[in-house]
C-alpha cells in the first residue's frame, strides 16, 4: 500500500515539475523575445544617433563656413570704411557730412 501512494505522490510531484518547467519555457521564451527587441530598439537608436552625430559633423562645418564667410565681408566693409573716409578728407565739408552717414 504504501509503495502505491509513494509511487502515486511522485507521479503527482512529476506532473508539478512538468508543468512548472513548461511555465519557466514560456517565460524564458518571452524574455529571449523582449531582450531580442531591446537589441533591435537599441540598434536603431544607435544608427539614428551616428546620422545626428554626422548631420551635426555637417552643420558644424557649414557654420564654420559662413563665419569665414562673415569674417571676409568684415575686413572688406572695413577697408571700403577706411578708403571712403582717406577719400572723403579731400570733399567739400557738405559732402563729408554724407560720407560719415554713410560709414
Amino acid at each position: 500500500l504504501s509503495s502505491g501512494i509513494n509511487a502515486e505522490y511522485g507521479a503527482a510531484e512529476l506532473a508539478q515539475y512538468k508543468e512548472e518547467l513548461h511555465e519557466n519555457t514560456l517565460l524564458v521564451e518571452r524574455l529571449v523575445a523582449e531582450v531580442r527587441g531591446l537589441r533591435r530598439s537599441n540598434e536603431e537608436l544607435r544608427c539614428a544617433a551616428e546620422t545626428n552625430s554626422l548631420q551635426l559633423a555637417s552643420k558644424s562645418e557649414e557654420v564654420k563656413q559662413y563665419r569665414e564667410q562673415v569674417t571676409m565681408y568684415d575686413e572688406v566693409l572695413q577697408s571700403v570704411q577706411s578708403k571712403m573716409l582717406a577719400l572723403g578728407s579731400a570733399l567739400p565739408s557738405s559732402l563729408k557730412v554724407v560720407l560719415k552717414e554713410l560709414v
